[in-house]
């Protein structure tokens, strides 16, 4: 079997200070299945994104996206609909197919099979999140009923997590890698009240047991007409966002985040029912606090994304970093051709996927800085110390630090062949023309299978670039 080398890739250049030009991103829109739409729902840490898109024959089709090539996963045997809503880093996704006329249940995809896990009773369930262990999420139907409840599905074994309040509805949304969930549930009081929630099998005996539920509460109003809000995702810190109502009326809504205290997300200020949560915190909207916004998701940097009206009232994607929200049509090129409305996931490279419009037809995207490094750490030594007086005669001294090393990270998935595996090859130069790229010496400890390399600065280099390249490893043709 003959295999070609991978597109070489320009993953990072590195040089003597940084400083973000704009544009920040850049963005890749991730093609249809052939018909004229696609949305994207999920992302892993290497860069995978998932969805649905419109196909040929005019269905809504499960997709996966990686390094420029979209693929559709297909459908159940009896059903002409799927839709995929999260993908771990190992490449398993979740989401929803058809499995009759009549029910559309919750699935998982791995080793290229596509395999329905239930429902909890209903004709309905829906797979919405999935971490590393391969604990899956979501909502179902229940006999005899029209509500949802959440559910957990773990190693073929379904957990059901009943609402607050009895003989309604439970949704769940996000997971984190310690099979910790959040989502929204209805609270019984003398007022319609739907609160975020953070659930955990705490003492692991496989079944939901009182007090695992964790309310969050909101920034509503004390014994109002009705208190809403809801929780979209949770990163592997316990860190929860959603969208809260800010008064005593469902609008306006804001993005909120929550920061545990001590392992509690809620410290109520008067009682169980009162709505108020002094740990939750509004992120605020990209026009004035009557807009509305809603956080997607959130990464293990505390980088948050979601959606928000402007003053004018149209909706945009935002990201929220370092106390600011950021309208990310600001951080893309302005001719770009794209008004990007919404983004929903996020990952630890500070990737970034949603929905938007290019030259007006609804399509799903990718931010991407350049390439994928996604970490770099420098080692530094001191070069020299400078000791310095003034004319009052007070000595001072100051530490010149230089870079002497990288540790270098990059992804291991560079194909839409999640099982295919690669040899990978760092290069560096002077600049980024092609013709000045060379492997780092020695040229013998090329290629490597590592996804990692600690690479030393020559001394005196005030400027250098990496890249690295991929190569599929050839597996021998099986004897006849």
């Amino acid at each position: 079997m003959k295999h070609s080398i991978r597109q070489t890739l320009l993953c990072l250049g590195l040089v003597a200070a940084h400083a973000f030009a704009a544009p920040e991103y850049d963005i890749i829109d991730l093609g249809t299945l052939g018909g004229s739409w696609a949305q994207a729902n999920g992302l892993n840490n290497v860069g995978q994104v998932v969805g649905s898109s419109q196909d040929a024959e005019g269905r809504e089709q499960a997709f996966v996206w990686q390094n420029g090539c979209i693929s559709g996963l297909g459908f159940l045997p009896e059903g002409t609909y799927s839709r995929a809503m999260d993908i771990n880093d190992h490449g398993d996704i979740t989401g929803q197919a058809q499995v009759s006329p009549t029910s559309h249940q919750a699935f998982i995809y791995s080793n290229r099979s596509m395999t329905p896990i239930g429902t909890l009773g209903g004709a309905n369930s829906i797979g919405r999140a999935i971490n590393n262990r391969g604990t899956i999420t979501g909502s179902s139907g229940i006999s005899n009923s029209v509500n949802n409840h959440t559910f957990v599905w773990k190693k073929g074994n379904h957990t059901q997590i009943p609402p607050f309040g009895v003989s309604q509805s439970c949704d769940s949304y996000g997971i984190n890698e310690d099979d910790r969930i959040c989502g929204t549930t209805f609270v019984y009081s003398p007022n319609p009240r739907w609160w975020p929630y953070v659930w955990h099998d705490d003492n692991g005996n496989g079944v939901h047991d009182f007090g695992e539920m964790k309310l969050l509460g909101n920034m509503g109003v004390k014994n109002s007409v009705g208190e809403f809000a809801g929780a979209n995702a949770i990163n592997n810190h316990g860190w929860v966002v959603g969208w809260t109502s800010i008064t005593n009326y469902y609008n306006p809504q804001h993005a909120f985040l929550v920061v545990p205290s001590n392992g509690v997300w809620k410290l109520p200020s008067y009682s169980n029912t009162d709505p108020t949560n002094l740990l939750m915190r509004s992120l605020g909207t990209l026009g004035t606090p009557t807009n509305n916004s809603c956080a997607n998701a959130i990464n293990d940097h505390a980088w948050i994304v979601g959606r928000s009206e402007t003053e004018t009232g149209q909706t945009n994607a935002f990201l929220w970093r370092d106390e600011v929200m950021h309208n990310l049509n600001d951080l893309i090129a302005t001719n770009s051709g794209w008004e990007l409305t919404t983004a929903t996931g996020i990952n630890n490279a500070n990737e970034i996927i949603g929905n938007g419009l290019r030259n007006g037809q609804p399509k799903a995207f990718i931010l991407r800085r350049q390439g994928r490094i996604h970490d770099l750490q420098p080692t530094y030594e001191t070069n020299a110390t400078w000791i310095t007086t003034n004319e009052l005669n007070e000595v001072t001294t100051q530490h010149i630090l230089r870079v002497i090393a990288y540790d270098i990270q990059w992804s291991g998935v560079w194909s839409t062949n999640i099982d295919e595996r690669h040899d990978f090859t760092v290069e560096a130069s002077p600049s980024p023309q092609l013709a000045d790229w060379q492997p780092l010496e020695p040229a013998t400890q090329w290629p490597t299978t590592q996804n990692h390399w600690s690479l030393a600065v020559p001394a005196n280099t005030r400027t250098r670039f990496y890249r690295v390249k991929a190569q599929p490893i050839v597996e021998p043709e099986p004897d006849p």
